[in-house]
């Protein structure tokens, strides 16, 4: 099996390691040496270019890719919610049961490559019923590998669409020797008030999670919704039955529209839901109770978390770092949040990353994007501690760590591509690369 030699200027093994310049020696689709030293000849020299650990985004929902852009959120988050539902109900309608399998199939493709084509490998991605594995875009031609010389870089660049003087986007994603695909981490959505169709989705997710491991997704795991859109008892049930090694998520603490119904059953959300026929004296669970549920597995997200309190932070804390906030500060900014908890998760021990959230709050896909609203946001925060949030902590989040998340040994060729301008220095690039052009 041969091998590819890579020479860049920079070579950003973790957050804390950083080689300028160094080596980077891939066999196979597998990392095999990353090092400092260059007195080897490389295949590959990247004289204006950083290479990182492929980004991963924590939380999307890759099945609204097809919107141009989000939806509005200048009302009420149940109603923003109707807006998502009626969409997708009004798809149904205008389409046979095919038509909607295919629309769905070419919108997970897209949305597979915008984040691919910004860097990003690994995206967990909440998938509701009925998707299948079988959905997600068919394996990508593998890259050739070694190549021969440096010059016949830019002849390859429809097939890796990266390297070159000339990137089409900051910052993309080379997968060498592998797929040129991101890779999912999928949670089966469960939802419902009524007993009916909450059973139904535990089902389906029973099945995909008894299935053999499909192609092209990293792991399964499942999603109870939220806690206001589901009844927990028979959930806790379902969750019970499954090993603790089933990753879970979960939308908590996402609004204040939330907390105003778990607390005192009043406000929109009892709105919405007289309107839509639900019985006003069904079970609300509260913030607690679903930081509890996430707990039963090794490894769960809380998505969102925009309105946790102190108590809640310090429940968090005490699952011992199997639990993992994820912040989407682009859908926070969509919605207009009041300042979000970070600092004070930080300082907790939580463990926090980030998601992009789907394009029903979010512009794009792009995770240099959400890392530079990140910085804007929480400008006190170190650009070390900022990478990690969409590498190693990430992959730890997700349980891929051994696989994703740095540039090491033994780990996949995943990686990011980024240019660089002429001034930046080893001080100076990890706060060039989020804060963006100058």
């Amino acid at each position: 099996m041969e091998t590819l030699r890579i020479q860049a200027r920079f070579i950003v093994a973790s957050p804390q390691e950083i080689h300028h310049p160094g080596q980077l020696v891939i066999r196979g689709g597998t990392i095999i040496e990353v090092t400092p030293k260059t007195h080897l000849p490389a295949d590959v020299e990247l004289t204006h270019h950083a290479l990182l650990p492929g980004l991963v985004n924590c939380h999307t929902h890759l099945e609204f890719s097809d919107l141009a852009s989000p939806l509005p959120a200048g009302g009420s988050f149940p109603e923003w919610i109707g807006a998502v539902v009626g969409r997708r109900r009004e798809l149904s309608r205008l389409q046979t049961v095919k038509q909607g399998i295919e629309h769905t199939q070419a919108t997970l493709a897209r949305g597979l490559e915008e984040v691919f084509s910004s860097g990003t490998n690994v995206v967990g991605d909440i998938v509701s019923m009925p998707w299948q594995p079988s959905w997600l875009p068919a394996a990508p031609a593998v890259l050739p590998t070694p190549f021969a010389t440096p010059r016949q870089l830019p002849a390859l660049v429809p097939l890796v669409s990266v390297l070159g003087e000339e990137l089409p986007a900051e910052l993309l994603q080379l997968h060498l020797g592998g797929q040129r695909a991101a890779h999912v981490v999928a949670f089966p959505e469960l939802i419902g008030l009524d007993t009916e169709r909450l059973n139904a989705t535990c089902q389906w997710a029973q099945q995909l999670l008894q299935a053999p491991a499909p192609a092209g997704v990293e792991q399964l795991g499942v999603s109870p919704h939220a806690p206001y859109s589901l009844t927990l008892a028979p959930v806790l049930e379902f969750l019970n039955r499954l090993p603790r090694s089933v990753p879970r998520a979960m939308h908590v603490a996402e609004s204040l529209d939330e907390l105003e119904w778990l607390a005192h059953g009043s406000g929109p959300f009892r709105d919405a839901f007289e309107r839509l026929g639900v019985p006003l004296d069904a079970e609300r669970p509260q913030i607690e109770h679903c930081i509890d549920l996430l707990s039963g597995s090794d490894r769960a997200l809380l998505i969102h978390g925009n309105y946790l309190t102190s108590h809640n932070i310090d429940q968090i804390a005490s699952s011992g770092g199997t639990t993992t906030v994820v912040y989407c500060p682009r859908t926070h900014l969509h919605f207009g949040h009041r300042p979000y908890p970070l600092k004070q998760l930080l300082k907790a021990g939580v463990p926090v990353v980030l998601g992009t959230d789907s394009r029903a709050s979010t512009p794009d896909l792009d995770m240099l994007a959400e890392l530079r609203a990140l910085r804007e946001q929480h400008p006190w925060l170190s650009p070390e501690t900022a990478l990690a949030m969409v590498t190693s902590t990430a992959a730890r989040a997700l349980g891929l760590e051994r696989i994703h998340g740095t540039l090491a040994v033994g780990k996949r060729a995943a990686i990011a591509v980024a240019s660089i301008s002429e001034t930046c220095s080893k001080a100076t690039l990890l706060e060039s690369l989020l804060s963006g052009p100058s």
